[in-house]
């Protein structure tokens, strides 16, 4: 079997990704215990707290707790394990007061206690999730995390039979409550021994106490051979020349902690490169990856494992699994159906003045003191205008002077996603999510928000429709198979659908996708044309928006079409310089050297969509 797959150009593009990861991480971090996330009314603006680092060094076995006990413990090993044999002791006195003594409401305890009390009831396996009514009052109180006491709701729990096999010994013959309780918390107590991630809580506890500072964690980092030679970094560590802060950031930037390692917000993206009018994928990327040769053949358990524990997810495809909102790569597609639908024309004017208020609620623009006048279609795609597209979804949802009714409005804008087969999973050979186009919401949808939800293959398919103006193939990794005979049979391309569509109005989406690469910061020095569109995607107010960006070149007769997602990536901005340096690979623009430099890329956090 010959894959269509480029394996240059798809080792080129997760190197891209990493890089460009790295260097939102790097820009990102500040010199700081805490971020308040509440404070603030735009995600962009969310920062890294340094400590966040170290915490992430620790949760996610970048330092190896097992080995600070080993014969051959290192001395700075040594007094981190004799730190965490004094925490333990004193927090399981703690503990065990509240849990044996007290009956403090939960809401009235430390947030340090609270964590600990919350780990033991959702971090160990504790319950018989199957048996827990979700409607019982002392329950919902609990998970509302006030107006019972921990001691409490382990009892309560216990009587009902929700307690899990294992920590209550049938075998005991009969025992009041108090001493099957005092059993339990024995059990637990052996539980929490053994418990590689508990102890790892005290450690990060240790660490925002400043028992054990950064400068250690830099330097166990070296004592466990993370980095594998004492280099000048860790002279001018140990001197004092160079703090903590300093030697994290630098690291980050020379790819020496990778996003991957890190499993902080952003740490994972992906990028899926097709050749239009054919279906093939030339590189269909997720970071991050591992080493599949370790799991062939003879599995390598112990990596594994690994694999299974990491918490930047490797082994999910974020290529073909992961689903977000297309935000506003889906903005083609509503000038289309406005074109379609007879309620524009290519040089309609809407005026946007920043705030779409014909429907409640009101939807604002991306630019918040509006853009003007928008003259046409073509330059409603070019400032990626959220008045323009509300004001087609808007019309299409107002027939014969009657009132919105926004149920017409999505019927329409439905039908030409549907165009694009965006209802369908793209068909490559390895697993895929099944796509959500948007059933809710019709003006939020207009702006890809609403309920929509693809992968980024289906986005890559999506584009490349638009590249070949409406050839819509399956989208397929196999090149070839070889049956024996010496030429091999290729593997032909599977249409899904045509899209008919007057020349006037594929011609309006390509001058819209045009103007706006020929005015975005990143794209517009670049020496082909490229056609291109932005998207950003909110998924959650407490982290940093999605970042997508979808294009196609060379303009007038496209030879790759593209998808790129950065997951929490900031701004549609930094996807936007992924896709950049694809191109730059993929026509031979820049010196390879200058693309892979293994050095993190810069950062931009902004949108303009």
């Amino acid at each position: 079997m010959y894959l269509s797959i480029d394996k240059n150009l798809q080792i080129a593009i997760y190197r891209i990704l990493e890089q460009n990861l790295a260097g939102i991480l790097a820009s990102n971090l500040i010199p700081a215990k805490t971020f308040d996330k509440e404070q603030i009314a735009d995600t962009s603006h969310i920062r890294i707290p340094i400590y966040d680092v170290y915490l992430a060094l620790a949760d996610n076995g970048a330092i190896r707790l097992n080995e600070l006990r080993s014969p051959d413990a290192t001395p700075l090993e040594q007094d981190i394990a004799r730190a965490l044999d004094t925490k333990w002791i004193q927090v399981k006195d703690a503990l065990w007061a509240e849990l044996l003594e007290y009956n403090t409401d939960y809401a009235r305890l430390s947030e340090e206690m609270q964590g600990y009390l919350s780990y033991v009831a959702d971090g160990i396996g504790l319950f018989e999730e199957a048996s827990v009514d979700p409607e019982d009052d002392v329950y919902r109180k609990w998970k509302q995390k006030s107006g019972v006491s921990a001691r409490e709701w382990l009892l309560y729990a216990m009587e009902r039979g929700w307690i899990a096999d294992g920590f209550l010994d049938a075998g005991q013959g009969y025992l009041t409550a108090e001493e099957s309780y005092a059993l339990l918390i024995e059990a637990i107590g052996k539980q929490l021994a053994d418990d590689r991630k508990w102890e790892t809580k005290l450690l990060k506890q240790l660490v925002l106490e400043d028992q054990i500072t950064g400068q250690e964690l830099c330097r166990l980092l070296y004592d466990q051979h993370f980095f594998p030679n004492q280099d000048e970094d860790y002279q001018k560590l140990i001197s004092g020349e160079m703090e903590a802060f300093s030697f994290i950031k630098k690291k980050i930037e020379h790819l020496e902690i990778t996003p991957a390692q890190l499993a902080l917000d952003p740490c994972s993206a992906s990028a899926v490169v097709v050749r239009p009018g054919t279906g093939k994928v030339l590189a269909l990327v997720s970071y991050p990856g591992y080493d599949n040769n370790r799991l062939a053949n003879q599995m390598d358990l112990d990596y594994y494992n690994q694999l299974l524990e990491d918490r930047s997810l490797p082994l999910y495809n974020r290529a073909t699994q992961q689903l977000t909102a297309p935000g506003s790569t889906l903005k083609p597609i509503t000038i289309i159906a406005g074109l379609e639908e007879g309620v524009i024309v290519e040089d309609a004017s809407v005026l946007c003045d920043g705030v779409f208020d014909k429907v409640e609620p009101s939807l604002k623009c991306w630019k918040h003191l509006g853009h003007g006048m928008v003259e046409n279609a073509p330059t409603a795609l070019q400032f990626s205008c959220n008045d323009y597209m509300c004001e087609i979804a808007y019309r299409m949802g107002t027939e014969n002077g009657a009132e919105y009714a926004d149920g017409v409005s999505l019927k329409r804008l439905q039908k030409y996603a549907k165009l694009f087969c965006l209802d369908q999973k793209s068909g490559v050979e390895i697993a895929e999510s099944k796509p959500h186009m948007t059933d809710a919401y019709g003006i939020p949808s207009a702006i890809g928000q609403g309920t929509h939800n693809y992968a980024t293959v289906q986005l890559a398919r999506y584009v490349s429709a638009l590249a070949s103006e409406g050839d819509v193939f399956a989208l397929s990794l196999i090149e070839k198979i070889d049956e024996g005979d010496a030429e091999g049979q290729e593997k032909e391309a599977l249409p899904q659908s045509r899209i008919e569509l007057p020349d006037a109005v594929w011609d309006t989406v390509h001058v819209g996708m045009l103007q706006f690469a020929q005015n975005n910061d990143i794209l517009k020095d670049m020496p082909i044309r490229i056609a291109g569109k932005t998207g950003t995607a909110q998924e959650a107010k407490n982290r940093p928006d999605h970042a997508l960006f979808v294009g196609y070149a060379p303009a007038d007769a496209p030879e790759i079409a593209m998808a790129v997602r950065i997951a929490n990536g900031y701004g549609s901005s930094n996807a936007t310089a992924a896709g950049k340096s694809i191109f730059n690979y993929c026509f031979g623009l820049k010196n390879q050297m200058e693309i892979i430099t293994g050095e993190a890329s810069q950062a931009f956090n902004t949108s303009a969509d």
